[in-house]
């Protein structure tokens, strides 16, 4: 039997004027992290951020994994110099980690 390799290709859409994260660090986020960035995914954000948004992702794939629950991230983003990270459906303790991410990054 061969081994089968990941070939996807993720279309990255980097809004104008948005500081997108490097290549590398957006790819070891969408390969450690597949279950939350399981449609294309685009970081707007600095690399600057990045220690918060993999945090973020680790905890945020726990309770997916735990739960069972189809909530995936749709958006992460920066909006008047803090972090917006976007889900397209999450739960109550989800939001909370969420508010606390993106205050978070108004300290960096």
């Amino acid at each position: 039997m061969s081994e089968e390799k990941d070939e996807r290709k993720f279309n990255l859409i980097i809004p104008l004027g948005a500081d997108p994260m490097n290549e590398v660090n957006t790819e070891y986020l969408v390969k450690k992290y597949p279950v939350l960035y399981e449609y294309r995914q685009a970081f707007s954000v600095g690399d600057g951020w990045f220690k918060i948004v993999d945090e973020l992702s680790r905890d945020l794939s726990k309770i997916i994994e735990e739960t069972g629950c189809s909530c995936r991230c749709s958006d992460v983003k920066e909006k008047y110099g803090t972090l917006r990270f976007h889900m397209d459906t999450e739960t109550d303790e989800m939001s909370k980690l969420i508010a606390k991410a993106e205050a978070l990054s108004s300290e960096t």
